[in-house]
């Protein structure tokens, strides 16, 4: 994994996601920290992929621009000759260590409801050690 973004979440690991539905006047928010899921569990899920999409994986360098098509297309050979030409779906095919997924584990969650007069209603889930007595409109986990 190389791109910019995790590289981030190595360093700092706080992140946020943010969900907005425009036409129901609704949001939600979610303040945390990203812990890299383990790799049995990014197998698991890769093994669900197309064989294609796996030999994909291996052969194309992330983040760092192709110079061709030509030039994909060889490297993806070399991966398939690399896994003995793999060709149907259930061929075994390890993660390559560059692939992988992230959860996000919260702190906060913000529910958002827009009203008229943009009195809006937002209402916040506070994980229990970040509880703090100015919280209006909080629920606490685990109090």
């Amino acid at each position: 994994m190389h791109r910019a973004k995790v590289t981030n979440l190595l360093q700092i690991h706080g992140c946020s996601l943010s969900f907005y539905w425009p036409q129901m006047h609704r949001a939600i928010r979610v303040l945390g920290w990203a812990e890299r899921v383990p790799r049995s569990v990014s197998q698991a899920y890769f093994d669900t992929r197309p064989v294609g999409s796996r030999i994909g994986a291996w052969a194309s360098p992330q983040s760092q621009v192709i110079p061709s098509r030509e030039s994909l297309e060889s490297l993806i050979a070399a991966c398939q000759r690399n896994f003995d030409n793999p060709t149907s779906d259930d061929a075994h095919i390890p993660v390559p260590d560059h692939w992988g997924g992230y959860i996000v584990v919260p702190d906060e969650i913000e529910f958002w409801i827009g009203r008229t007069n943009r009195l809006h209603g937002p209402v916040s889930v506070l994980a229990q050690s970040q509880h703090h007595a100015a919280c209006l409109g909080c629920i606490v986990l685990g109090a």
